[in-house]
């Protein structure tokens, strides 16, 4: 591999690897990981490359160490989390208001059990 084809590698690589779809390796975002993906012994990184290598951990501390696909399930899981927590603030505003359980809904559980209980026991003497 020449120069130029070893940066495109370890580039691609970098891309895949926040992108959260590593090919070759684990998807761990440091530089063995990155020399794995890219297909290059690692100290073409740490003495030959080392600009590819500086904007790496650039890229790395500005996204935490989290890739691009975490981040956005990170972001949806929030947004459910909020979304929960509204449904649950409404079921207790019901609740609060004795709506749940009350007459608007008809009998109580056990006058539903009790009547279907007799439904059940009249038609197994029915046989």
């Amino acid at each position: 591999m020449t120069d130029d084809d070893d940066r495109r590698a370890i580039t691609a690589a970098m891309q895949r690897l926040f992108a959260g779809t590593p090919l070759r390796s684990s998807g761990k975002l440091d530089i063995v990981t990155l020399a794995q993906e890219a297909g290059v012994k690692r100290n073409k990184l740490t003495h030959k490359h080392t600009d590819l290598k500086d904007l790496f951990y650039v890229q790395r501390r500005t996204r935490h160490g989290i890739p691009d696909d975490e981040v956005k399930l990170r972001e949806q899981i929030a947004t459910l989390q909020k979304s929960n927590q509204s449904l649950r603030d409404e079921r207790d505003r019901y609740r609060v208001s004795g709506l749940v359980g009350g007459a608007e809904f008809g009998p109580s559980p056990p006058a539903r059990w009790s009547a279907c209980c007799a439904v059940m026991a009249g038609a197994g003497s029915a046989r």
